[in-house]
């Protein structure tokens, strides 16, 4: 189960459904995006580096910020990681912008 000050960061899921080594690729990846200090440094403890790095390499969630502060911390060339691909990000919604 995950510690109750993470909740907030799984706001569609059930936190307590949420195991943090069955789910470790979804915890890593919201962490990432949207956790605070608090959440990364639990993170970090809770996870290997190999793990974290391999979110960052192969998510297609990520915002491109957090992929290229994640890519620069861990020493990821960026063209491993996928988010920061052109075809992989996020561009404006045209029918949105009318």
């Amino acid at each position: 189960m995950l510690p109750q000050a993470l909740h907030k960061f799984f706001w569609e899921y059930d936190p307590r459904s949420l195991h943090p080594n069955n789910n470790y690729y979804q915890i890593i990846e919201r962490i990432l995006d949207y956790g605070d200090i608090e959440a990364n440094r639990w993170m970090v403890r809770m996870y290997s580096s190999d793990q974290i790095s391999e979110v960052v390499r192969n998510s297609r969630q990520l915002s491109g910020r957090t992929a290229a502060l994640w890519r620069n911390l861990l020493e990821i060339p960026e063209e491993e990681v996928t988010c920061l691909k052109t075809s992989c990000q996020k561009t404006g919604i045209s029918f949105l912008n009318s």
